[in-house]
């Protein structure tokens, strides 16, 4: 090799090595950067983070319930979050106020949610219904109940009545998740990549350059101070261990119920949210402008069917659930709190 492709080969592995080094160095200078904000927002965020409820010792970690409504009430339904449930407690509020007149009603933040520690126990379903039931019976709280799980909380609820039926009056459903939407993966269920780097980042408050991880207020349910503490709560959680553990697990948590369990005895509501029903369709342009497109080459096609037919179809193979779409996006409760008040209303005075 000739003097001039030697330094040729020196000059561009000096360059590349520069590169590399900067690009780390820069790296750890913006990490560092979002740290020290974040460090700092949280000290100011501090004010709007001391839990509604109560505080116990489950398990070898700190975890939050909160009670509310009417204590002589027949009914004490239990609200069970799913997973990235920060600011759930927060958001209930609105779906709460129709409520709490005629219902005892219970909320309970799983770990690493909301105003509950961030562990490293397992969140294997039936560790999580043993903590659930655990912080019940600290705080005085006796069943039957009436689980109210949505999204992946479905799993813990079905398993509840699985293992203690006893303890189970019936089920509202809201965009509930339930062992069959699980078949498919056959064990290939794997989230580990993207989740875990999310995880990372949220550890080091990333989660705050992102505008989608908070919620807006764009019905007007909720206060000034309410949306500080929503914002505030997911700011300091992000999608802690748990959450991530929790979302590996969900596969094999499906397989612990039961892939094709689903009772059939059990009086059960399922509240669907289906976007492409009005009104809400009219606040939803994207939405609209999909629609618009596939009717071109689909002229029949009938959308609001079509968006939860594989849901409607399979909850109505069973006599024991009463399946209701809504209108509205999946948190349902802080877009029409009144429509699902007056569902559960209906179906526990029937």
């Amino acid at each position: 090799m000739n003097k001039n492709k030697k330094r040729l080969l020196h000059t561009i592995s000096k360059v590349l090595l520069g590169a590399l080094i900067g690009f780390v160095v820069f790296n750890v200078i913006v990490i560092s950067g979002i740290a020290i904000y974040n460090k700092s927002q949280l000290k100011k965020e501090a004010q709007y983070l001391q839990e509604p409820g109560r505080l116990y010792s489950i398990n070898g970690h700190s975890m939050h319930i909160y009670e509310t409504g009417n204590l002589e009430a027949e009914h004490t339904l239990l609200f069970m979050h799913g997973t990235m449930g920060a600011d759930s407690v927060v958001s209930l509020r609105p779906l709460f106020d129709k409520l709490r007149e005629d219902y005892h009603l219970v909320y309970i933040d799983r770990a690493g949610n909301g105003y509950s520690d961030v562990t490293d126990v397992s969140r294997d379903v039936d560790t999580m219904l043993s903590e659930t039931r655990a912080l019940l019976a600290a705080a005085g709280i006796e069943g039957p109940f009436v689980l109210v799980p949505y999204y992946s909380a479905g799993m813990e609820a079905l398993y509840w009545y699985q293992t203690y039926p006893e303890e189970v009056h019936s089920i509202v459903g809201i965009d509930m998740t339930y062992p069959a939407k699980y078949q498919a993966y056959q064990d290939n269920w794997d989230i580990s990549g993207v989740s875990k780097m999310f995880n990372m980042f949220c550890k080091i408050g990333g989660q705050r350059l992102i505008t989608i991880a908070y919620p807006t207020n764009e019905f007007g349910l909720y206060t000034e101070k309410e949306m500080l503490t929503r914002n505030a709560l997911i700011s300091k959680y992000g999608y802690t261990d748990n959450m991530y553990n929790e979302d590996c697990m969900i596969y094999e948590n499906a397989k612990s119920v039961g892939l094709e369990y689903f009772p059939t005895e059990l009086p059960m509501l399922q509240l669907v949210s289906n976007k492409a029903m009005e009104p809400y369709l009219s606040t939803d342009e994207e939405l609209q402008e999909q629609i618009e497109n596939a009717k071109e080459t689909n002229p029949d096609l009938d959308p609001v069917k079509m968006y939860n037919e594989g849901i409607v179809t399979y909850f109505a193979q069973f006599d024991n659930v009463d399946c209701v779409e809504l209108a509205g996006p999946t948190e349902l409760y802080e877009y029409c709190p009144e429509k699902v008040a007056e569902e559960i209303v209906r179906f526990l005075g029937e």
